[in-house]
């Protein structure tokens, strides 16, 4: 892929063309320029954030400003000879306008698309597989927009994890991605599992109730409690009039407390009346002395005579005997009866509740059978349980295996691969040797984690240094894709790179940069200031082709010596 031009639909957007070969984009201080003014904010990041948008990016800080809110750019490539157009709103940045001649086609469609063409990618593989390489993924190492791309050569974002470094790296080599694919895979689903199976012996992690041993022991104590329910529902029989005879049985009881009462109260009365019945005897009353005590108050002729008075009394108290003794013979009739009646009760009352110690009420027994099948169901649940922490424990011993397997493949594809690797090794060592008195050493092996790169410098200490490893790398893919892969993508390093870097070795890394770009065909876009730029180390060659490299030129004159124009 070559880029052909950028575009906007802002007249005070600069429009870029681009050439073959080497592309350098300068931002000047205008000769009238106070020491307050600056070169930063010029366009020449923005530049290279646009493209990276265009090409399916996310948008920068910058372009998610309000301002920017309607603007479009278009940037035109170049795929085997063909040119296309790629169309693309800020506004709108799930699709494109226009993108591969379709309009209002989605940035995903788009992605799938360039990683088949410009990578090679598999479309199925990228859209089944998890850490595979995708087409921004690795466009970020061609165009190192984002936070944390300069601080190590196989880390295009900040937070990049090591798997898909090493993946990606593997792909950009040419070694067998694939297995380092599956080797991620495996290596993420192990450390999973394996943290997961920790914490559960732990005690961390309660969701499994405890280890296999612990489910065991209590599968077992469940199991005698089912027992348990299981013996009393076998020797349970339900009694359909259950609840009419409880019913019955209540109504029994609560007669034969009132015939207790009854025969309570009764009895009462017969000792009262007993007592009474002792205290009626005629003989005892002395009727001379009532008489005489009478004589005091009345004429004897008026009184009758003695006997008379006696044998009265003597009736009255007959009379009132008579009558006690018919009370307590009425009241102790009633207490018989009523004995008789609570015997019969008491009876009834024996039958019906020998129904019930013998029998039970329906929703009892449903009560039970709940109780014998949430027991079934908790045993189940443990017994799924174990399964799952024994196929945890077996998973983690199989995983264990397939590693090791796919470790075994890769060190014996490894020789297969050197050709491909001492390639790349020549590459990078080549870079660094020019820039550096002694060359750099890119090494690439196997180990138990897979594929394992490196990237040493002498003086490797300096930021500075540390960004010409960066510098090294990339330029050695750009070449190794050109010229081994026969799958070209433009390389851009913004100024940020030879921040801190030597002016000596800026001077060769543009020369270098620039000889193989113009040499092998393939596009190399940097950016400078042009106060940085080291003019009393670059070589006359270079110097003398200064003017035809240079694709844009932005100052801090007024805005619209800027990119967009204007500024915000």
């Amino acid at each position: 892929m070559k880029l052909v031009k950028l575009s906007a639909n802002k007249s005070s957007f600069k429009t870029i063309q681009f050439r073959r070969g080497f592309n350098i984009i300068i931002a000047d201080r205008d000769q009238d320029s106070s020491d307050k003014h600056s070169t930063n904010g010029l366009g020449k990041t923005l530049l290279l954030e646009i493209i990276s948008y265009c090409l399916g990016g996310s948008p920068s800080e910058t372009l998610k400003k309000e301002e920017m809110r309607d603007w479009i750019f278009s940037l035109t490539i170049e795929i085997d000879g063909e040119e296309i157009v790629l169309k693309r709103a800020i506004k709108d940045r799930k699709k494109y306008i226009e993108a591969l001649g379709i309009e209002d086609i989605s940035v995903d469609e788009v992605c799938l698309t360039l990683g088949e063409k410009l990578f090679g990618l598999s479309v199925r593989e990228v859209k089944d597989k998890s850490n595979h390489p995708t087409y921004r993924t690795l466009a970020s190492y061609f165009m190192r927009t984002y936070d944390g791309a300069f601080s190590n050569p196989f880390l295009c974002f900040a937070g990049q994890n090591v798997l898909s470094r090493n993946n990606n790296a593997a792909f950009l080599i040419g070694l067998n991605w694939r297995l380092s694919v599956k080797f991620s895979q495996l290596k993420s689903e192990f450390n999973k599992l394996d943290s997961a199976n920790k914490a559960i012996e732990t005690g961390a992690f309660d969701v499994f109730g405890g280890t296999v041993g612990d489910l065991n022991s209590e599968k077992i104590d469940v199991e005698l409690q089912l027992a348990e329910k299981m013996k009393r529902l076998e020797n349970f029989q339900v009694h359909e009039d259950y609840r009419d005879i409880q019913a019955k049985a209540d109504t029994l009881t609560k007669e034969i407390h009132d015939v207790i009462n009854e025969i309570t109260i009764n009895s009462q009365i017969v000792e009262r009346y007993k007592d009474s019945l002792k205290n009626e005897n005629g003989d005892d009353i002395r009727i001379e002395q009532i008489y005489e005590a009478a004589g005091a108050v009345f004429e004897k002729s008026s009184l009758r005579t003695l006997d008379e008075v006696i044998n009265f009394h003597r009736n009255v108290v007959l009379n009132r005997k008579n009558y006690l003794e018919s009370e307590i013979e009425l009241y102790l009739t009633k207490n018989r009866t009523l004995d008789s009646k609570m015997e019969k009760l008491s009876n009834e009352r024996a039958g019906y509740m020998n129904i019930l110690k013998t029998h039970g009420a329906l929703d009892e027994y449903t009560k039970l059978q709940d109780e014998v099948n949430k027991s079934r169901a908790k045993i189940a649940d443990i017994e799924s349980r174990i399964s799952r922490l024994t196929e945890i424990k077996s998973r983690i011993d199989d995983i264990r295996i397939e590693i090791s397997g796919i470790i075994s493949k890769m060190r014996q594809e490894y020789s297969g691969d050197q050709p491909l690797i001492s390639t790349a090794i020549r590459l990078f060592n080549s870079n660094s040797r020019f820039l550096y008195e002694q060359p750099g050493t890119l090494s690439i092996d196997v180990d138990k984690e897979g594929y394992k790169f490196k990237i040493d410098i002498k003086k490797a200490g300096s930021y500075g240094v540390s960004s010409m490893k960066v510098f090294c790398y990339d330029l050695m893919l750009a070449e190794y894709w050109s010229t081994v892969r026969h799958r070209e993508f433009p390389l851009f390093h913004d100024s940020k790179i030879f921040a801190d870097v030597d002016p000596r070795q800026v001077a060769k890394a543009l020369e270098i940069s620039s000889s193989k770009a113009e040499s092998l065909d393939f596009q190399y876009v940097c950016s400078m200031n042009s106060g940085y730029m080291p003019y009393d180390y670059l070589p006359e060659e270079f110097t003398d082709n200064f003017s035809k490299y240079i694709i844009a030129r932005f100052n801090d004159k007024d805005e619209h010596s800027t990119l967009l124009g204007v500024t915000f």
